[in-house]
């Protein structure tokens, strides 16, 4: 009795613990909301990098932003590869690598798609074409 009172106030102290079945949801979505603040980040920093390259471009001679390249696909491919990397841990392992990759690549490349029609068309008001 004594030893039993003892135990269950030493169980009253220890943190309280989630079963793993139970705490699998919760991991699953804080996972989930973790990609989403990368990806949010990844489309906040090309947004505002497109827009200053074409800002730059529109309001300067500089020669290196004369570039299609440097201003528009740089960014863009850079944005694709880093969305590919923030939704590689969303995507199960149990996907064939190459079906992984495939979705990947799509899913980022509409991502950056997204991303640029939005930054572009705040530039484009701003600075016209």
């Amino acid at each position: 009795s004594a030893g039993a009172h003892c135990s269950l106030r030493l169980q009253a102290l220890r943190p309280l613990r989630l079963s793993r079945r139970r705490s699998a949801p919760y991991v699953r979505l804080i996972k989930t909301m973790k990609v989403l603040l990368k990806i949010v980040l990844i489309g906040i920093v090309y947004g505002l990098l497109g827009y200053f390259l074409y800002r730059g471009r529109v309001l300067t001679e500089n020669k290196l932003l004369e570039s299609d390249f440097i201003v528009f696909f740089a960014p863009a491919i850079l944005a694709t590869f880093a969305n590919m990397f923030a939704l590689w841990s969303i995507l199960s392992d149990k996907i064939n690598i190459i079906v992984r990759f495939v979705l990947l690549f799509v899913l980022s490349l509409g991502l950056t798609v997204l991303f640029a029609m939005v930054y572009s068309t705040v530039a484009f008001s701003y600075y016209g074409t």
